[in-house]
């Protein structure tokens, strides 16, 4: 069955990067992203705005292959059979019932093409943020955690074991920023430059209007404008930075940002046409 009229939009960005301010956004300007939503936690207080259905997917398709969310380095992914019927059977239901619709998971960076071969018109909006920020932050989400554990002793022993290994678990959420965002150039190499976007996190706030009427004139989608500002409070924005790694993990992560500068500059909101 072809949906030739749907149109899907295709949320994509590492963890901690700006995404469910996005899918937030998003939704209020009438985008729909899922009816059963994964509740809020730690670090996401607001809700994280990913539909369960493919939250619950890609997270079983990842532990199936014995992986974490922070998949990093060499790591590979096999897609099961039996998840690509789910996969199908998700999209053909989607389609069914919305025109235009998508969904915001940060683990869909590492399964893009997977993803790319079951829709059938694919919208991406890579949405990305500084290594440092990221890297920090999800060190600082994961000591909060520990932090509200109802057992107490063992929080505070998990906290002591994160401050220990303070510099290997930065690495390793750096390592991850590297893979995820790596996935996302991958992907792009041989796609039309017509059917995504490529934002800092910091420039989808500062250009919400032009990138919403990118979406609603350029891309056709049914949405209604709202400021993204009523949606956020800017003392609260996570902006702490500075992580001690390697020389030589940095490089490697400020070569992978500045390749996603340069997509950004020949996508840049600045450059379209509304």
């Amino acid at each position: 069955m072809s949906f030739p009229n749907n149109k899907t939009l295709i949320l994509v960005g590492m963890h901690r990067s700006g995404t469910s301010l996005t899918a937030q956004w998003l939704e209020k300007t009438g985008l729909f992203i899922g009816d059963k939503m994964v509740g809020s936690n730690v670090g996401n207080e607001n809700g994280h705005f990913e539909d369960e259905d493919f939250n619950f997917l890609q997270h079983n398709i990842l532990q199936e292959n014995s992986l974490s969310y922070k998949v990093r380095g060499s790591q590979k992914i096999k897609i099961a059979k039996k998840f690509e019927a789910q996969a199908k059977a998700i999209v053909l239901k989607r389609n069914e019932e919305k025109g235009d619709w998508g969904w915001k998971d940060p683990r869909t960076c590492l399964l893009l093409d997977f993803w790319n071969n079951l829709i059938p018109n694919p919208y991406y909006l890579f949405v990305y943020r500084s290594y440092s920020e990221v890297a920090s932050s999800i060190y600082r989400r994961e000591i909060k955690k520990f932090k509200k554990r109802k057992n107490k002793i063992g929080g505070i022993f998990q906290r002591l074991s994160h401050y220990k290994n303070y510099n290997s678990l930065v690495s390793e959420n750096l390592e991850s920023w590297i893979k995820h965002n790596e996935s996302i150039l991958n992907f792009i190499k041989d796609k039309k430059p017509q059917n995504y976007i490529v934002v800092n996190s910091e420039n989808v706030i500062a250009s919400n209007e032009k990138l919403f009427y990118h979406l609603k004139d350029n891309w056709g989608f049914d949405l209604s404008y709202f400021p993204i500002s009523n949606l956020y409070d800017q003392k609260k924005m996570d902006k702490k930075s500075g992580v001690e790694v390697s020389q030589s993990l940095k490089d490697k992560a400020n070569s992978v940002f500045n390749q996603l500068e340069k997509l950004e500059e020949s996508s840049s909101l600045k450059n379209l046409k509304i």
